[in-house]
């Protein structure tokens, strides 16, 4: 929904709206989006291309939205808590420098990671810290460490994946890892 252009709110009403993208300067009301579509029904939300939102905004949309699995943002707002109830995040630029600690905290419940990370080291970090962390995806220039990433690198470098099963895909700009129990 692009919020950019005028929207006739008599129209019509989605209710089976499983995937939804929001997009304009704000976030518009709840009562204009729960007028367009069943914000209950949606699994996968993503405010990324919401220039303004605060976090009031935010936690009132996920009050609306109880289905929701996957969460699309920008990047972190420092206050935002996530609910327990959202399973995977993809957050496109990381804006807490050096606050891992902060993020795992707040994210230790996740099970599904899409991150712009700033560096190896942050990369490790994130996958011993979150413990239910089954699928990670991150972005980064890999180009000068492709060649040292192997699954031997891998087991040896991140302690949590000396214990778990696990398969990897890199190449220059990404890696991807899923993770699963020895069980």
């Amino acid at each position: 929904m692009n919020f950019y252009k005028s929207i006739n709110l008599s129209i019509h009403r989605f209710t089976h709206v499983n995937y939804l993208t929001l997009i304009g300067s704000t976030l518009p009301s709840i009562n204009a989006l729960s007028s367009i579509v069943d914000l209950s029904r949606i699994n996968k939300l993503d405010i990324l291309l919401i220039k303004n939102i605060s976090i009031g905004q935010i936690h009132l949309l996920l009050e609306h939205t109880s289905y929701l699995n996957h969460l699309i943002m920008q990047n972190l707002i420092p206050l935002f808590i996530p609910p327990s109830y959202i399973h995977s995040y993809t957050i496109k630029q990381w804006k807490f420098n050096n606050d891992i600690d902060k993020f795992c905290s707040r994210f230790s419940h996740i099970k599904s990671l899409k991150i712009n990370i700033y560096s190896i080291e942050m990369m490790i970090k994130l996958i011993n810290r979150l413990k239910y962390l089954e699928h990670v995806e991150f972005w980064y220039n890999f180009d000068k460490h492709l060649p040292f990433i192997s699954m031997r690198w891998l087991r040896r470098t991140i302690y949590r994946l000396r214990r778990e099963k696990f398969t990897y895909q890199a190449d220059d700009y990404y890696l991807v890892l899923s993770i699963r129990s020895k069980q």
